[in-house]
C-alpha cells in the first residue's frame, strides 16, 4: 500500500424509488477523492442490497463497477446497471454503495466509504388468466360419460409460473 492523505467519498446517490423483483435498474454515484492525495489506478465500487442502510455480510452483493486515477478534489460519476433478484419480496430496501470495500487506497478516514439509497420494490409474481370461454364437447352428457374441453391458459404476470393445474368443476 502506497501510503497518501487520499480520502475518497460516495455522493450524490440516484437509485429508482421503486422497481419491479426480476428487473434491471440503473444506478448512478459520484466518487470524490476528499484528500490531498492522487488515488492512482483502479477504484473499485460496490453495489449492495439491503434491509436497512447500513452495510454488513449479510447485504447481497448486486455487482462493482471501476473507476480509475483521481486527483484531489475530482470526482467521477460511476452508473451501474442491477438486476433485482426474482426472490426479493415486495418492501422498502436499501441500495448500499461501497467505494473501496477492500481498504487498498491508504486514505485518511476510512469511514466514509459507504451510502445508500431508499428503494421500494414490487415483487414479480405469475398470474395465470383463462383467456377464452371453455368449450365443452357435449353439453348434456350421460352420469359416468367422458366430456372434452378446450380452453387457453395465459400467464400475464412476471414471473415464470412453473408447472401447474387446472382443475375444472
Amino acid at each position: 500500500r502506497k501510503e497518501s492523505s487520499a480520502a475518497s467519498d460516495v455522493y450524490k446517490r440516484q437509485a429508482p424509488g421503486s422497481s419491479t423483483g426480476a428487473a434491471n435498474i440503473s444506478v448512478s454515484c459520484v466518487v470524490k477523492n476528499i484528500g490531498t492525495g492522487t488515488v492512482n489506478g483502479n477504484v473499485a465500487l460496490d453495489f449492495y442490497l439491503s434491509n436497512d442502510p447500513t452495510y454488513s455480510v449479510n447485504d447481497q452483493h448486486m455487482g462493482s463497477a471501476t473507476t480509475f486515477n483521481i486527483n484531489p478534489g475530482a470526482q467521477k460519476t460511476v452508473f451501474k446497471s442491477l438486476t433485482i433478484p426474482t426472490i426479493t419480496t415486495s418492501g422498502n430496501y436499501y441500495i448500499v454503495y461501497r467505494v473501496d470495500r477492500f481498504n487498498s487506497i491508504a486514505e485518511t478516514n476510512e469511514n466514509n466509504n459507504t451510502h445508500s439509497e431508499q428503494i421500494y420494490l414490487t415483487a414479480s409474481q405469475a398470474d395465470l388468466l383463462i383467456i377464452n370461454y371453455p368449450s365443452v364437447s357435449n353439453i348434456s352428457p350421460e352420469p359416468g360419460n367422458t366430456i372434452s374441453t378446450n380452453f387457453v391458459v395465459r400467464n400475464a404476470g412476471s414471473l415464470a409460473a412453473g408447472v401447474n393445474y387446472t382443475r375444472i368443476y
